[in-house]
Protein backbone atom coordinates (compact mmCIF):
# COMPACT_ATOMS: atom_id res chain seq x y z
CA UNK A 1 0.00 0.00 0.00
CA UNK A 2 2.60 2.17 0.71
CA UNK A 3 4.51 2.11 -2.68
CA UNK A 4 0.97 2.30 -4.21
CA UNK A 5 0.96 5.19 -2.48
CA UNK A 6 4.19 6.64 -3.93
CA UNK A 7 3.21 5.73 -7.55
CA UNK A 8 0.00 7.66 -7.30
CA UNK A 9 1.84 11.01 -5.56
CA UNK A 10 4.16 10.43 -8.41
CA UNK A 11 1.74 10.66 -10.83
CA UNK A 12 -0.10 13.18 -9.50
CA UNK A 13 3.23 15.43 -9.71
CA UNK A 14 3.81 14.29 -13.07
CA UNK A 15 0.33 15.75 -14.26
CA UNK A 16 1.31 18.94 -12.16
CA UNK A 17 4.10 19.66 -13.20
CA UNK A 18 2.57 18.96 -17.04
CA UNK A 19 -0.50 21.30 -16.03
CA UNK A 20 1.68 23.98 -15.38
CA UNK A 21 3.80 23.61 -18.89
CA UNK A 22 0.53 23.43 -20.75
CA UNK A 23 -0.66 26.30 -19.00
CA UNK A 24 2.78 28.97 -19.30
CA UNK A 25 2.32 27.84 -23.00
CA UNK A 26 -1.43 28.77 -23.35
CA UNK A 27 -0.14 31.80 -21.58
CA UNK A 28 2.09 32.71 -24.12
CA UNK A 29 -0.72 31.79 -26.97
CA UNK A 30 -3.25 33.98 -24.94
CA UNK A 31 -1.04 37.29 -24.88
CA UNK A 32 0.12 36.70 -28.69
CA UNK A 33 -3.95 36.66 -29.52
CA UNK A 34 -4.80 39.66 -27.41
CA UNK A 35 -1.97 41.96 -29.34
CA UNK A 36 -3.55 40.39 -32.57
CA UNK A 37 -7.23 41.03 -31.27
CA UNK A 38 -6.07 44.36 -30.37
CA UNK A 39 -4.71 45.19 -33.81
CA UNK A 40 -7.78 43.77 -35.48
CA UNK A 41 -10.40 45.88 -33.61
CA UNK A 42 -7.50 48.83 -34.61
CA UNK A 43 -7.78 47.95 -38.57
CA UNK A 44 -11.64 47.90 -38.19
CA UNK A 45 -11.55 51.51 -37.48
CA UNK A 46 -12.02 51.71 -33.82
CA UNK A 47 -8.90 53.67 -31.66
CA UNK A 48 -8.02 51.05 -28.63
CA UNK A 49 -6.02 52.55 -26.17
CA UNK A 50 -4.38 50.14 -23.59
CA UNK A 51 -2.47 50.23 -20.46
CA UNK A 52 -0.50 47.63 -18.69
CA UNK A 53 -2.01 44.60 -19.55
CA UNK A 54 -1.29 40.98 -18.30
CA UNK A 55 -2.53 37.19 -17.91
CA UNK A 56 -3.23 34.98 -14.77
CA UNK A 57 -5.85 32.91 -13.46
CA UNK A 58 -3.67 29.53 -13.11
CA UNK A 59 -4.76 26.98 -12.80
CA UNK A 60 -8.40 26.91 -13.58
CA UNK A 61 -8.91 29.52 -15.81
CA UNK A 62 -7.15 31.81 -18.44
CA UNK A 63 -7.96 35.47 -17.49
CA UNK A 64 -6.50 38.85 -19.14
CA UNK A 65 -6.63 42.23 -17.00
CA UNK A 66 -6.45 45.52 -18.74
CA UNK A 67 -5.84 49.17 -17.31
CA UNK A 68 -7.17 51.92 -18.46
CA UNK A 69 -8.80 51.06 -21.26
CA UNK A 70 -10.71 53.13 -24.14
CA UNK A 71 -12.24 52.90 -27.28
CA UNK A 72 -13.16 55.58 -29.33
CA UNK A 73 -15.09 55.67 -32.80
CA UNK A 74 -13.52 58.13 -34.57
CA UNK A 75 -16.31 57.73 -37.16
CA UNK A 76 -19.36 58.63 -34.70
CA UNK A 77 -17.49 60.37 -31.74
CA UNK A 78 -18.37 57.42 -29.63
CA UNK A 79 -16.18 56.73 -26.72
CA UNK A 80 -16.03 54.66 -23.57
CA UNK A 81 -13.45 54.99 -20.67
CA UNK A 82 -12.59 52.09 -18.59
CA UNK A 83 -10.30 52.17 -15.51
CA UNK A 84 -9.49 48.53 -15.64
CA UNK A 85 -11.25 45.22 -17.14
CA UNK A 86 -10.99 41.81 -16.72
CA UNK A 87 -11.46 38.83 -19.17
CA UNK A 88 -11.03 35.17 -18.65
CA UNK A 89 -12.12 31.44 -20.02
CA UNK A 90 -12.43 29.03 -16.93
CA UNK A 91 -12.29 25.08 -17.43
CA UNK A 92 -16.12 25.06 -16.49
CA UNK A 93 -17.11 26.43 -19.47
CA UNK A 94 -14.75 26.71 -22.18
CA UNK A 95 -17.23 27.71 -24.85
CA UNK A 96 -17.56 31.47 -23.02
CA UNK A 97 -15.75 34.47 -22.24
CA UNK A 98 -16.71 36.59 -19.35
CA UNK A 99 -15.66 40.30 -19.35
CA UNK A 100 -16.02 41.78 -15.52
CA UNK A 101 -16.74 45.62 -16.23
CA UNK A 102 -15.23 48.21 -13.54
CA UNK A 103 -17.94 49.27 -10.91
CA UNK A 104 -18.31 52.74 -12.14
CA UNK A 105 -17.33 53.89 -15.97
CA UNK A 106 -18.17 56.56 -18.43
CA UNK A 107 -19.75 56.66 -21.86
CA UNK A 108 -19.67 59.48 -24.42
CA UNK A 109 -22.36 59.45 -26.90
CA UNK A 110 -22.90 61.98 -29.85
CA UNK A 111 -25.83 63.82 -30.32
CA UNK A 112 -27.51 63.96 -33.89
CA UNK A 113 -27.52 67.52 -35.28
CA UNK A 114 -31.50 66.84 -35.88
CA UNK A 115 -31.79 66.38 -32.45
CA UNK A 116 -30.05 69.40 -31.41
CA UNK A 117 -32.04 72.08 -33.53
CA UNK A 118 -35.27 70.28 -31.92
CA UNK A 119 -33.83 70.94 -28.04
CA UNK A 120 -31.97 74.12 -28.34
CA UNK A 121 -29.32 73.68 -25.39
CA UNK A 122 -28.10 70.10 -25.94
CA UNK A 123 -24.07 69.85 -26.47
CA UNK A 124 -22.63 68.11 -29.32
CA UNK A 125 -21.53 65.03 -26.99
CA UNK A 126 -23.45 63.37 -23.78
CA UNK A 127 -20.75 62.07 -21.48
CA UNK A 128 -22.65 59.23 -19.46
CA UNK A 129 -21.84 57.62 -16.05
CA UNK A 130 -22.37 53.71 -15.72
CA UNK A 131 -22.34 52.59 -11.96
CA UNK A 132 -22.99 49.24 -10.64
CA UNK A 133 -22.35 45.62 -8.95
CA UNK A 134 -21.18 42.77 -10.85
CA UNK A 135 -21.42 43.72 -14.34
CA UNK A 136 -20.23 41.29 -16.46
CA UNK A 137 -20.29 40.81 -20.48
CA UNK A 138 -20.59 36.99 -22.12
CA UNK A 139 -20.08 36.42 -25.16
CA UNK A 140 -19.42 32.88 -26.45
CA UNK A 141 -15.83 31.53 -27.73
CA UNK A 142 -15.13 31.88 -31.40
CA UNK A 143 -11.87 30.06 -32.76
CA UNK A 144 -11.87 31.58 -35.95
CA UNK A 145 -11.30 34.87 -34.49
CA UNK A 146 -14.08 36.16 -35.82
CA UNK A 147 -16.25 39.14 -33.65
CA UNK A 148 -19.08 37.02 -31.71
CA UNK A 149 -22.72 37.58 -32.49
CA UNK A 150 -24.25 37.12 -29.75
CA UNK A 151 -24.17 38.08 -25.97
CA UNK A 152 -25.26 38.63 -22.89
CA UNK A 153 -25.18 41.74 -19.92
CA UNK A 154 -25.85 40.82 -16.71
CA UNK A 155 -25.65 43.14 -13.54
CA UNK A 156 -26.91 43.10 -10.09
CA UNK A 157 -27.49 46.77 -10.32
CA UNK A 158 -26.71 49.33 -12.92
CA UNK A 159 -27.61 52.82 -12.98
CA UNK A 160 -26.92 55.81 -15.68
CA UNK A 161 -26.72 59.64 -15.38
CA UNK A 162 -25.02 62.32 -17.15
CA UNK A 163 -21.99 64.15 -15.89
CA UNK A 164 -20.35 67.59 -16.88
CA UNK A 165 -23.11 68.70 -19.02
CA UNK A 166 -25.46 71.64 -17.78
CA UNK A 167 -29.07 70.40 -19.50
CA UNK A 168 -31.04 72.74 -17.63
CA UNK A 169 -32.67 68.71 -16.84
CA UNK A 170 -31.09 65.83 -15.92
CA UNK A 171 -32.19 62.30 -15.60
CA UNK A 172 -31.25 58.84 -14.22
CA UNK A 173 -32.02 55.39 -15.05
CA UNK A 174 -31.72 52.56 -12.83
CA UNK A 175 -31.43 48.70 -12.85
CA UNK A 176 -31.51 46.14 -10.14
CA UNK A 177 -31.43 42.24 -10.93
CA UNK A 178 -30.26 43.12 -15.50
CA UNK A 179 -30.15 40.19 -17.44
CA UNK A 180 -29.88 41.40 -21.00
CA UNK A 181 -29.02 39.20 -24.35
CA UNK A 182 -28.92 39.72 -27.88
CA UNK A 183 -28.14 38.18 -31.63
CA UNK A 184 -26.61 39.94 -34.23
CA UNK A 185 -27.70 39.91 -38.00
CA UNK A 186 -24.97 38.62 -40.78
CA UNK A 187 -22.28 41.64 -41.41
CA UNK A 188 -23.07 43.68 -44.39
CA UNK A 189 -20.84 44.35 -47.32
CA UNK A 190 -20.13 47.73 -46.30
CA UNK A 191 -16.79 48.60 -44.99
CA UNK A 192 -16.24 47.53 -41.62
CA UNK A 193 -18.83 44.95 -41.30
CA UNK A 194 -21.95 46.43 -39.59
CA UNK A 195 -24.51 44.68 -38.50
CA UNK A 196 -28.05 45.16 -37.35
CA UNK A 197 -29.57 43.75 -34.05
CA UNK A 198 -31.90 41.15 -34.96
CA UNK A 199 -33.05 40.11 -31.42
CA UNK A 200 -32.28 40.85 -27.90
CA UNK A 201 -33.99 40.62 -24.44
CA UNK A 202 -33.89 42.55 -21.40
CA UNK A 203 -34.89 41.93 -17.84
CA UNK A 204 -34.89 43.94 -14.37
CA UNK A 205 -36.57 42.76 -11.09
CA UNK A 206 -37.12 46.98 -10.69
CA UNK A 207 -36.26 49.37 -13.13
CA UNK A 208 -36.35 53.61 -12.30
CA UNK A 209 -36.35 56.57 -14.16
CA UNK A 210 -36.24 60.03 -12.70
CA UNK A 211 -36.23 63.29 -14.85
CA UNK A 212 -36.59 66.89 -13.90
CA UNK A 213 -36.19 70.13 -15.56
CA UNK A 214 -35.73 73.37 -14.09
CA UNK A 215 -35.55 77.26 -14.86
CA UNK A 216 -37.05 79.98 -14.28
CA UNK A 217 -37.88 79.82 -10.49
CA UNK A 218 -40.03 76.79 -11.90
CA UNK A 219 -38.90 72.86 -11.10
CA UNK A 220 -40.84 69.63 -12.32
CA UNK A 221 -39.49 65.85 -12.13
CA UNK A 222 -40.91 63.18 -13.47
CA UNK A 223 -40.67 59.02 -12.02
CA UNK A 224 -41.38 56.17 -13.86
CA UNK A 225 -41.08 52.73 -11.71
CA UNK A 226 -41.24 49.03 -13.33
CA UNK A 227 -40.90 45.46 -11.33
CA UNK A 228 -39.97 42.70 -13.02
CA UNK A 229 -39.99 43.97 -16.18
CA UNK A 230 -39.30 42.54 -19.70
CA UNK A 231 -38.32 44.38 -22.83
CA UNK A 232 -37.75 42.36 -26.05
CA UNK A 233 -37.01 43.34 -29.24
CA UNK A 234 -36.92 41.90 -33.07
CA UNK A 235 -36.30 42.27 -36.36
CA UNK A 236 -35.85 40.87 -39.72
CA UNK A 237 -32.84 43.13 -41.04
CA UNK A 238 -29.33 41.83 -41.15
CA UNK A 239 -27.19 44.62 -41.15
CA UNK A 240 -26.92 48.05 -40.19
CA UNK A 241 -27.98 49.25 -43.92
CA UNK A 242 -31.48 47.37 -43.68
CA UNK A 243 -32.31 48.68 -40.25
CA UNK A 244 -31.80 52.10 -40.86
CA UNK A 245 -34.68 51.01 -44.19
CA UNK A 246 -36.73 49.88 -41.53
CA UNK A 247 -36.63 52.88 -39.17
CA UNK A 248 -36.49 55.27 -42.00
CA UNK A 249 -40.09 53.71 -42.89
CA UNK A 250 -39.40 52.25 -46.31
CA UNK A 251 -40.90 48.67 -47.08
CA UNK A 252 -39.50 45.28 -46.67
CA UNK A 253 -37.97 44.47 -43.23
CA UNK A 254 -39.75 44.95 -39.76
CA UNK A 255 -39.15 45.33 -36.22
CA UNK A 256 -40.42 45.03 -33.36
CA UNK A 257 -40.16 46.07 -29.81
CA UNK A 258 -42.62 44.51 -26.58
CA UNK A 259 -42.25 45.52 -23.30
CA UNK A 260 -44.34 43.98 -19.86
CA UNK A 261 -43.84 44.26 -16.15
CA UNK A 262 -45.46 43.43 -12.72
CA UNK A 263 -46.54 46.73 -11.13
CA UNK A 264 -45.95 50.28 -12.55
CA UNK A 265 -45.63 53.38 -10.65
CA UNK A 266 -44.67 56.89 -11.80
CA UNK A 267 -45.29 60.73 -10.46
CA UNK A 268 -45.11 64.16 -11.83
CA UNK A 269 -44.23 66.83 -9.38
CA UNK A 270 -44.46 70.61 -10.51
CA UNK A 271 -43.30 73.54 -8.47
CA UNK A 272 -43.03 76.98 -9.08
CA UNK A 273 -45.86 77.24 -11.87
CA UNK A 274 -48.45 78.55 -9.61
CA UNK A 275 -51.92 77.34 -10.32
CA UNK A 276 -50.68 74.01 -11.49
CA UNK A 277 -47.94 73.40 -8.70
CA UNK A 278 -48.69 69.67 -7.25
CA UNK A 279 -47.89 66.13 -7.64
CA UNK A 280 -50.10 63.69 -10.03
CA UNK A 281 -49.17 59.82 -8.91
CA UNK A 282 -50.02 57.25 -11.85
CA UNK A 283 -50.12 53.39 -10.78
CA UNK A 284 -51.16 50.16 -12.60
CA UNK A 285 -51.05 46.43 -11.38
CA UNK A 286 -49.51 44.88 -14.71
CA UNK A 287 -48.59 46.76 -18.31
CA UNK A 288 -48.21 45.16 -21.72
CA UNK A 289 -46.91 47.28 -24.68
CA UNK A 290 -45.78 47.14 -28.47
CA UNK A 291 -43.91 49.18 -31.10
CA UNK A 292 -43.92 47.94 -34.51
CA UNK A 293 -42.48 48.98 -37.47
CA UNK A 294 -43.62 47.64 -41.00
CA UNK A 295 -44.64 48.31 -44.58
CA UNK A 296 -43.59 52.40 -43.61
CA UNK A 297 -45.85 52.56 -41.06
CA UNK A 298 -45.36 52.37 -36.86
CA UNK A 299 -48.06 50.86 -34.68
CA UNK A 300 -48.07 50.87 -31.19
CA UNK A 301 -50.33 49.32 -28.36
CA UNK A 302 -50.60 49.29 -24.64
CA UNK A 303 -52.46 47.79 -22.17
CA UNK A 304 -52.82 48.59 -18.02
CA UNK A 305 -54.23 46.51 -15.66
CA UNK A 306 -56.24 48.41 -13.06
CA UNK A 307 -54.39 51.98 -13.21
CA UNK A 308 -54.91 54.42 -11.07
CA UNK A 309 -54.49 58.46 -10.94
CA UNK A 310 -54.13 60.49 -8.00
CA UNK A 311 -54.09 64.77 -8.24
CA UNK A 312 -52.71 66.12 -4.90
CA UNK A 313 -52.48 69.97 -5.87
CA UNK A 314 -50.11 71.73 -3.39
CA UNK A 315 -53.33 74.56 -2.82
CA UNK A 316 -54.68 72.78 0.30
CA UNK A 317 -58.13 74.47 -0.93
CA UNK A 318 -58.59 72.25 -4.15
CA UNK A 319 -61.39 70.24 -4.33
CA UNK A 320 -60.08 68.31 -6.96
CA UNK A 321 -57.61 66.48 -4.86
CA UNK A 322 -58.01 62.83 -4.64
CA UNK A 323 -57.90 59.58 -7.18
CA UNK A 324 -59.71 57.77 -9.77
CA UNK A 325 -59.70 54.28 -10.48
CA UNK A 326 -60.51 51.75 -13.57
CA UNK A 327 -60.46 47.81 -13.88
CA UNK A 328 -57.95 48.29 -17.30
CA UNK A 329 -57.19 51.10 -19.98
CA UNK A 330 -56.10 49.96 -23.47
CA UNK A 331 -54.17 51.88 -26.16
CA UNK A 332 -53.81 51.76 -29.55
CA UNK A 333 -51.67 54.48 -32.41
CA UNK A 334 -50.83 53.70 -36.33
CA UNK A 335 -49.35 56.26 -37.90
CA UNK A 336 -46.49 56.83 -41.15
CA UNK A 337 -43.08 56.38 -39.83
CA UNK A 338 -41.68 59.15 -42.26
CA UNK A 339 -42.35 61.50 -44.89
CA UNK A 340 -43.35 60.09 -48.08
CA UNK A 341 -45.46 61.08 -51.43
CA UNK A 342 -47.99 58.56 -50.56
CA UNK A 343 -50.78 58.64 -47.97
CA UNK A 344 -50.59 55.66 -45.43
CA UNK A 345 -53.12 54.50 -42.63
CA UNK A 346 -53.48 56.01 -39.82
CA UNK A 347 -55.24 54.87 -36.27
CA UNK A 348 -56.15 56.19 -32.55
CA UNK A 349 -57.84 53.79 -30.36
CA UNK A 350 -58.41 54.15 -26.66
CA UNK A 351 -61.19 52.18 -24.01
CA UNK A 352 -61.23 52.90 -20.16
CA UNK A 353 -63.77 50.63 -18.55
CA UNK A 354 -65.31 50.70 -15.32
CA UNK A 355 -62.96 54.24 -14.17
CA UNK A 356 -65.12 55.92 -11.21
CA UNK A 357 -63.62 58.57 -8.66
CA UNK A 358 -61.85 56.71 -5.41
CA UNK A 359 -63.94 56.73 -1.64
CA UNK A 360 -62.06 59.84 -0.57
CA UNK A 361 -62.99 62.19 -3.84
CA UNK A 362 -66.74 60.67 -4.01
CA UNK A 363 -66.72 62.25 -0.46
CA UNK A 364 -65.29 65.36 -1.58
CA UNK A 365 -67.36 66.20 -4.80
CA UNK A 366 -70.67 64.26 -3.62
CA UNK A 367 -70.94 63.96 0.50
CA UNK A 368 -74.60 63.86 0.28
CA UNK A 369 -74.58 60.96 -2.57
CA UNK A 370 -76.90 62.97 -5.35
CA UNK A 371 -74.87 61.52 -7.84
CA UNK A 372 -75.38 57.79 -9.31
CA UNK A 373 -71.78 56.36 -8.39
CA UNK A 374 -72.16 53.21 -11.31
CA UNK A 375 -68.13 53.37 -12.72
CA UNK A 376 -67.55 54.52 -16.48
CA UNK A 377 -66.62 53.75 -19.49
CA UNK A 378 -65.22 55.92 -21.94
CA UNK A 379 -64.40 54.09 -25.55
CA UNK A 380 -62.87 56.33 -29.37
CA UNK A 381 -61.57 55.13 -32.48
CA UNK A 382 -60.62 57.05 -34.90
CA UNK A 383 -58.75 56.15 -38.75
CA UNK A 384 -57.88 57.11 -41.72
CA UNK A 385 -54.85 58.01 -44.25
CA UNK A 386 -52.29 60.62 -43.70
CA UNK A 387 -48.53 61.35 -44.61
CA UNK A 388 -45.95 63.17 -42.77
CA UNK A 389 -44.68 66.26 -44.88
CA UNK A 390 -41.36 65.97 -42.76
CA UNK A 391 -39.80 64.03 -40.31
CA UNK A 392 -41.66 64.39 -36.84
CA UNK A 393 -38.11 64.38 -35.65
CA UNK A 394 -37.60 68.13 -36.82
CA UNK A 395 -40.28 69.83 -35.22
CA UNK A 396 -39.76 72.67 -33.48
CA UNK A 397 -40.88 73.38 -30.04
CA UNK A 398 -44.43 74.72 -30.35
CA UNK A 399 -44.58 73.93 -33.79
CA UNK A 400 -47.92 72.12 -34.85
CA UNK A 401 -47.31 68.39 -36.17
CA UNK A 402 -46.20 68.26 -40.15
CA UNK A 403 -48.87 65.53 -40.60
CA UNK A 404 -51.28 66.14 -43.62
CA UNK A 405 -54.20 63.54 -43.50
CA UNK A 406 -56.35 62.46 -46.09
CA UNK A 407 -59.70 61.54 -44.48
CA UNK A 408 -60.59 60.55 -41.15
CA UNK A 409 -63.69 58.35 -39.47
CA UNK A 410 -64.83 58.66 -35.96
CA UNK A 411 -66.08 55.03 -36.07
CA UNK A 412 -66.65 54.77 -32.30
CA UNK A 413 -67.03 57.35 -29.13
CA UNK A 414 -68.79 55.90 -26.33
CA UNK A 415 -69.04 57.91 -22.97
CA UNK A 416 -70.85 57.04 -20.16
CA UNK A 417 -71.18 57.73 -16.36
CA UNK A 418 -72.94 59.75 -13.67
CA UNK A 419 -75.85 58.25 -15.21
CA UNK A 420 -75.40 60.39 -18.87
CA UNK A 421 -74.11 58.66 -22.35
CA UNK A 422 -72.95 60.05 -25.46
CA UNK A 423 -72.27 58.36 -28.60
CA UNK A 424 -70.77 59.95 -32.02
CA UNK A 425 -69.80 58.85 -35.10
CA UNK A 426 -68.75 60.84 -38.48
CA UNK A 427 -66.52 60.85 -41.44
CA UNK A 428 -64.00 63.99 -42.60
CA UNK A 429 -62.21 64.19 -45.46
CA UNK A 430 -59.74 67.12 -45.88
CA UNK A 431 -59.24 68.88 -49.36
CA UNK A 432 -55.32 69.98 -50.25
CA UNK A 433 -52.87 71.73 -50.13
CA UNK A 434 -55.16 73.81 -47.43
CA UNK A 435 -56.03 70.64 -45.44
CA UNK A 436 -59.63 71.91 -44.89
CA UNK A 437 -62.07 69.27 -43.42
CA UNK A 438 -65.61 68.92 -45.19
CA UNK A 439 -67.97 65.99 -43.78
CA UNK A 440 -70.43 64.93 -40.82
CA UNK A 441 -70.59 63.84 -37.57
CA UNK A 442 -73.86 63.50 -35.31
CA UNK A 443 -73.74 63.05 -31.16
CA UNK A 444 -76.56 61.48 -29.38
CA UNK A 445 -77.20 62.54 -25.30
CA UNK A 446 -78.47 60.48 -22.77
CA UNK A 447 -79.29 61.56 -19.60
CA UNK A 448 -77.72 65.00 -20.10
CA UNK A 449 -80.12 67.30 -18.37
CA UNK A 450 -80.66 65.06 -15.44
CA UNK A 451 -76.74 65.39 -15.09
CA UNK A 452 -76.96 69.14 -14.83
CA UNK A 453 -79.62 68.66 -12.55
CA UNK A 454 -78.21 66.28 -10.33
CA UNK A 455 -74.63 68.58 -10.69
CA UNK A 456 -76.42 71.45 -9.39
CA UNK A 457 -77.96 69.26 -6.66
CA UNK A 458 -74.09 68.45 -5.12
CA UNK A 459 -73.42 71.95 -5.29
CA UNK A 460 -70.78 71.09 -8.12
CA UNK A 461 -72.57 74.11 -10.68
CA UNK A 462 -74.06 77.16 -9.59
CA UNK A 463 -77.59 78.13 -10.77
CA UNK A 464 -76.13 80.31 -13.12
CA UNK A 465 -73.97 77.90 -14.80
CA UNK A 466 -76.96 75.48 -15.36
CA UNK A 467 -79.07 77.91 -16.54
CA UNK A 468 -76.11 78.51 -19.29
CA UNK A 469 -75.70 74.85 -19.60
CA UNK A 470 -79.07 74.56 -20.71
CA UNK A 471 -79.55 77.18 -22.80
CA UNK A 472 -76.51 76.15 -24.80
CA UNK A 473 -78.31 72.69 -24.91
CA UNK A 474 -81.21 73.87 -26.24
CA UNK A 475 -79.38 75.93 -28.83
CA UNK A 476 -76.71 73.37 -30.01
CA UNK A 477 -79.32 70.11 -30.13
CA UNK A 478 -82.42 68.91 -30.70
CA UNK A 479 -84.57 65.92 -29.65
CA UNK A 480 -84.04 62.57 -29.79
CA UNK A 481 -86.49 59.78 -30.24
CA UNK A 482 -86.94 59.29 -26.23
CA UNK A 483 -87.26 61.05 -23.07
CA UNK A 484 -83.59 63.38 -22.44
CA UNK A 485 -82.43 62.08 -25.74
CA UNK A 486 -80.71 65.11 -27.94
CA UNK A 487 -79.13 64.81 -31.14
CA UNK A 488 -76.59 67.56 -32.66
CA UNK A 489 -75.99 66.55 -36.20
CA UNK A 490 -72.87 69.07 -37.58
CA UNK A 491 -72.06 69.37 -40.96
CA UNK A 492 -68.18 71.12 -42.25
CA UNK A 493 -68.32 72.55 -45.74
CA UNK A 494 -65.67 75.13 -47.12
CA UNK A 495 -65.88 78.14 -45.39
CA UNK A 496 -68.98 77.03 -43.12
CA UNK A 497 -70.17 74.71 -40.11
CA UNK A 498 -73.77 74.25 -39.81
CA UNK A 499 -75.48 72.86 -36.92
CA UNK A 500 -78.72 70.70 -37.45
CA UNK A 501 -79.14 72.82 -40.47
CA UNK A 502 -78.48 76.03 -39.05
CA UNK A 503 -74.76 78.17 -40.14
CA UNK A 504 -73.30 79.02 -37.26
CA UNK A 505 -70.29 80.06 -38.84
Amino acid sequence: MRGLGRVVMGAGLVLALGWSGLWAFARGQIEDKLDAGLDRIRAGGLAVEVGAKRVSGFPFAFAAEFEDVTFTDPATGLRTELPALATRVGLDSPGEIVTELPDRFTLTLPLDRSLRATIPGLPPRLTLELEGEEIALRLPVNLEGTPPRSGALTAKRLSIRPIDADLGTDFSLRMVGLDANGALGEPDAMPGGSVGLSQGRLSAAAFALEYTTSGGGEHSRVTLGLSNAKLGVESTAKDEQTLRRVLNGEPGDSGTLTLESGALDGALVVAGTGPTDGRLDASGRAFWGSLAIEKGGMETKGRLTAPEITLAPADASNPYRGGVTAKTLETTLLSPVAPGPQMRAVRMAATLEAFSPDTALWQRLDPESKLPRTPGRAAIEIQGTGRYTKPPGQMRPGEAVPLELGNLSLSTFELSGLGAAATGRGDVEFLQPVNEPVGDFTLQLTGALGLLRRLHEAGLISEKSLQSLATLAAFYTRAGDGPDKLVTDIAIAPGEIRVNGDRIR
